[in-house]
């Protein structure tokens, strides 16, 4: 299966999608309105699957997420919504967030240049992190 970024599934007021696997972040946002791209289609259970994404460009100081939702949420949710809502990993926290934040904050993550890849193993429920080819959580 791939998964493409579409227009459709991608907050139009933070957001450009460029292509199929290219996303651009045209402004900050603030905390309480992030831009959100979701990937589709959406996973199936019983999947496991294996992304990669290089970080080209990271503007300010903002909060970025890779992760997964169980269903989508709003496409220009805050940082707090987007916590609750996702596994994500976010590049100012110490670990993963399940749905609620983690709790810890970090040194970021991850950098312009880094590449951050996910796995998600929708057969044994579980998710891991590696940045630059090192593994930051599971």
């Amino acid at each position: 299966m791939s998964l493409t970024f579409d227009e459709a599934l991608a907050s139009k007021k933070f957001l450009q999608v460029e292509s199929p696997y290219t996303v651009r972040c045209r402004e900050n946002c603030g905390r309480h309105s992030q831009g959100t791209a979701f990937l589709g289609p959406a996973l199936q259970r019983g999947g496991v699957y294996e992304l990669t994404f290089k970080v080209d460009a990271k503007p300010g100081r903002m909060h970025y997420f890779f992760g997964i939702a169980s269903e989508p949420f709003d496409k220009d949710a805050g940082y707090q919504e987007i916590q609750s809502r996702s596994y994500s990993l976010e590049n100012l926290y110490a670990s993963v967030h399940c749905e609620g934040s983690c709790g810890t904050k970090s040194t970021p993550l991850f950098h312009t240049g880094s590449v951050v890849a996910m796995r998600v193993d929708l057969v044994k429920f579980a998710i891991q992190f590696d940045v630059d080819e090192k593994r930051v959580a599971s």
